[in-house]
């Protein structure tokens, strides 16, 4: 008999694939898909053509940075129990007794809900029980008396259905052209924790850590602004540099770019302390605009939603694996760059961290390698295996130059739309329009005149 095919949908990876493990151990199931953000999950479903039996997801699936967004969660499991009537969900929430997410999920008929909180005791066990027997609604009508004292929709009219693309509509769009790309991004702090041997679900440290590791792809979703993550094999490889050079170059371009420092390094206070002339200048505010662009120096206090509505591109320049608290939200972005250096001598740190990550899907990943040897450069993508690229020696970040641009149009190219002013028409064209047209009309005056 077939196993019954599974989806685990978590926003912490570590946790996911724990989860994983233990119900591959348990007979007549298999995990399908690890996913780490409602946007996989939700392209998953528009294209499987596999038979899913059930989905256990956490109720921080939808999490970007500090912004849980619950109401859009609640939206997409309301639209998703009516497109897909026969999947099964478990879900383990993070959210006390009282909130208005919980009874939205009680009223749109879906039962199997753990409260982390509540439920420290469960095991994997208990969670595909309830695959085969439902929790009863007597069991969960306590989760419907709501806490007002929590915040909550403004509009008091309950989830309500979003729009799931076929696959077919959005190949027709693609035709039509990129259009704009979002990626919301999610802070993970918490993944690197260590996690006990136990299959008892007990928040998120009760899951089995990842002994053997497999292959995991964490898919793309383009649904608005588009998110650039820039991190390096090692310190001092150029990370930031590239990530001010690539900024600018966009800006250029005619996007609207912000560039966010999501690393402990404060280069940013630097860049503005120096660019304000320093002295006794200081500046409190989380950001500053130079150049056309915004900086972002402290990621705790922003503002998701703005940030994603006012930009067309985001990068995050977070730097070194080791400084930072948000490394993996560099596998979350629509384009993954990773710098390092290309001296024969640094490059076993490529290799380690190569080795690091040789558990994650890498074939959308680009290697920048500032000014190296085209022979070297050659080298390394044949041990790394990674699109390679070579960066130009460009001193001024904010400042362009053609090598550097026609290096980054190589290494971009097919990766981000081209703005409307791109595609107009070549002011040489209309130069010599100008002319001809100029002639003609003399040329029109002249006969005029001779008649």
């Amino acid at each position: 008999m077939e196993n019954k095919k599974v989806i685990v949908a978590m926003h912490n990876p570590s946790f996911a694939n724990g989860m994983k493990m233990n119900i591959d151990k348990i007979e007549g199931y298999t995990v399908v898909d690890v996913l780490v953000s409602e946007e996989d999950l939700v392209k998953l479903l528009e294209t499987t053509t596999d038979n899913l039996f059930g989905l256990i997801l956490t109720s921080d699936l939808a999490k970007k940075l500090n912004d849980y967004r619950l109401d859009y969660l609640s939206d997409l499991l309301l639209t998703i129990r009516e497109r897909y009537p026969e999947l099964k969900i478990v879900i383990l929430a993070s959210e006390k007794l009282g909130h208005p997410f919980l009874a939205e999920l009680v009223d749109m008929g879906i039962y199997n809900i753990f409260l982390r909180q509540e439920d420290r005791n469960q095991t994997v066990l208990d969670i595909l029980k309830c695959f085969e027997v439902g929790k009863s609604f007597s069991e969960v009508s306590r989760l419907r008396d709501i806490d007002t004292d929590i915040p909550w929709r403004r509009l008091k009219s309950g989830p309500n259905r979003i729009t799931i693309e076929t696959n077919e509509k959005k190949q027709e769009e693609g035709k039509e052209g990129i259009g704009k790309a979002k990626a919301f991004i999610g802070k993970l702090s918490d993944s690197k924790k260590a996690i006990p041997n136990s299959t008892e679900v007990d928040g998120e440290a009760s899951i089995q850590p990842i002994t053997i590791k497999e292959k995991i792809i964490i898919k793309d979703r383009l649904i608005g602004s588009m998110f650039i993550g820039i991190t390096s094999v090692e310190r001092s490889s150029g990370c930031t540099h590239l990530s001010l050079i690539l900024a600018n170059y966009l800006k250029e371009k005619g996007y609207k770019v912000a560039i966010v420092e999501a690393n402990r390094s404060e280069d940013f206070f630097k860049i503005e302390y120096a660019y304000e002339g320093g002295g006794s200048y200081q500046n409190t505010t989380s950001d500053f605009k130079l150049k056309g662009i915004t900086h972002y120096k402290n990621i705790d206090e922003l503002n998701v939603a703005q940030l994603i509505n006012s930009y067309e591109f985001v990068i995050l320049d977070i730097g070194n694996e080791a400084n930072t608290d948000l490394f993996e939200e560099f596998f979350r972005c629509h384009i993954k760059i990773v710098t390092a250096h290309g001296s024969e001598w640094r490059r076993e740190s490529i290799e380690r961290f190569m080795d690091r990550h040789n558990y994650m899907e890498k074939d959308d990943w680009l290697l920048a390698i500032p000014f190296p040897e085209a022979e070297s450069l050659e080298d390394i993508q044949k041990e790394t295996k990674l699109k390679t690229f070579a960066i130009p020696a460009h001193a001024s970040p904010y400042e362009s130059r053609r090598e550097t641009n026609a290096a980054l149009d190589d290494m971009l190219k097919g990766l981000i739309p081209i703005p409307e002013e791109k595609r107009r028409i070549p002011r040489l064209v209309i130069i010599s329009g100008l002319v001809i047209v100029s002639i003609l009309l003399c040329g029109g005056g002249f006969f005029f005149l001779a008649h």
